[in-house]
């Protein structure tokens, strides 16, 4: 059976002045695509009031960050998926019921028990921090370790060496993909995905130089080792 998966990751979210053209292509992409899973794999939001590394943790408390979090989720992802459920009532359509998906990244990880139940509230599913979730035998997750060390994999390369199997992560912000054959001979990967936000925070002034923006579209066969990936770039306000 083939499965699409739209995927994106890092999305920092903030209360204010919040630039959403990679979520305004990811509506898109829904509209037109009507993907089979809907999965964001970590830092849904900044948080920056939780962030020791950024200059001002004053600027926006708690409370305004997960309201900025969850409102713009449900307004880009949500809705537009109640939108084409609507319709799909009105046409006496058979229902798009996609399974929609967020993995708790670093940013979450000290306010994931104040998070996760303001999505569930929505219709919206969430993995803790450092777990991960096996989806038609593809593993998501914010990040992997490397190894006994403890620290997060930076390179595809690494974490094939670590997982032998078929993986999508962010957290690095830069898109990459590796590829290999397992003992038996099947297809494994690992995708790193872009990040989905437009604004650079304070906090990685390198960012501008280094960051990949945009999503990943991902086609697989859930009875072979086919698949087909697309990133999907967002620069501009373009989609590209």
């Amino acid at each position: 059976m083939r499965r699409n998966f739209l995927v994106f990751s890092d999305t920092h979210i903030t209360p204010d002045s919040y630039d959403c053209r990679v979520f305004e292509e990811i509506r898109k992409a829904i509209i037109k695509g009507r993907p089979d899973y809907i999965i964001c794999t970590g830092d849904l939001g900044e948080f920056a009031s939780q962030n020791r590394l950024v200059k001002d943790r004053g600027s926006y408390n708690l409370t305004q960050e997960l309201t900025a979090v969850v409102s713009i989720f449900k307004s880009y992802i949500v809705d537009t998926v109640k939108a084409i459920q609507e319709d799909q009532r009105r046409n006496k359509k058979k229902m798009y019921r996609p399974l929609i998906l967020v993995c708790m990244g670093n940013h979450e990880a000290a306010i994931q028990d104040q998070l996760i139940p303001l999505l569930d509230d929505i219709g919206v599913n969430a993995v803790p921090h450092k777990m991960h979730v096996t989806i038609d035998d593809i593993v998501f997750c914010h990040t992997f370790d490397d190894g006994v060390s403890g620290k997060p994999c930076t390179t595809t390369e690494q974490i094939l060496r670590q997982t032998m199997s078929r993986t999508v992560s962010g957290h690095t912000h830069v898109r990459s993909i590796t590829e290999d054959r397992d003992v038996h001979g099947f297809k494994v990967w690992a995708i790193k995905l872009p990040c989905a936000t437009m604004n650079y925070p304070d906090w990685t002034p390198q960012g501008s130089i280094k960051w990949d923006r945009g999503f990943l579209w991902l086609t697989t066969e859930t009875d072979s080792d086919w698949f087909q990936y697309v990133f999907r770039e967002v620069e501009d306000g373009r989609g590209v």
